[in-house]
């Protein structure tokens, strides 16, 4: 009996699919563009990497659990870059994510994530030397936009690599953003 309760709680965990798939370069555009209005902040994450996964329960907590107020909204975009990385892992990861404020996504082939390397990151001085971007893809990095930003505006706002290591220029980005 227990085994078939924790099978159902298992399945159940699988069929909410909290993450929505990113196919392309333009669904990350559709779904940064449908956020205007609101300070976004973009996390490129590895599902399968326990320092993204703690980035991730970091960042929730720091700028929207312990600042209801704020209008914020994050997006959480989950990247194969291991081996195991996959949708379920990617999945599992976003159920943890309780905050109305917080949309996930699964870049499956990578697709969105290289074409913000290649059109972002790349021409950005100082982030484009980071470790983490010898891929070629954005991983373990954020991204934060204002409320006014457009899809033109990308390379415009603040960005940092890894997540943990500069996680306080994120903190004080987001203060200076809403002071």
């Amino acid at each position: 009996m227990r085994f078939l309760v924790l099978l159902l709680v298992l399945l159940a965990r699988v069929q909410a699919a909290p993450v929505q798939p990113l196919d392309s370069e333009q669904d990350l555009r559709q779904a940064f563009e449908s956020l205007k209005g609101h300070p976004r902040l973009i996390l490129f994450v590895s599902p399968g990497c326990k320092g993204c996964f703690w980035a991730t329960r970091f960042v929730e907590r720091n700028a929207l659990t312990e600042h209801p107020e704020r209008d914020l909204r994050l997006m959480i975009v989950w990247v194969p870059v291991f081996p195991l990385d996959d949708e379920t892992r990617a999945n599992n990861a976003a159920i943890q994510s309780q905050d109305p404020r917080v949309s996930a996504y699964y870049d499956r082939h990578a697709t969105a994530s290289r074409w913000f390397y290649q059109h972002v990151i790349k021409d950005w001085p100082g982030l484009n030397e980071k470790p983490a971007f010898r891929r070629e893809k954005a991983w373990d990095s954020f991204f934060l936009y204002g409320a006014d930003a457009t899809w033109e505006d990308l390379n415009k706002g603040l960005g940092g690599a890894t997540i943990q290591l500069e996680r306080q220029k994120l903190l004080d980005g987001l203060a200076e953003l809403y002071r």
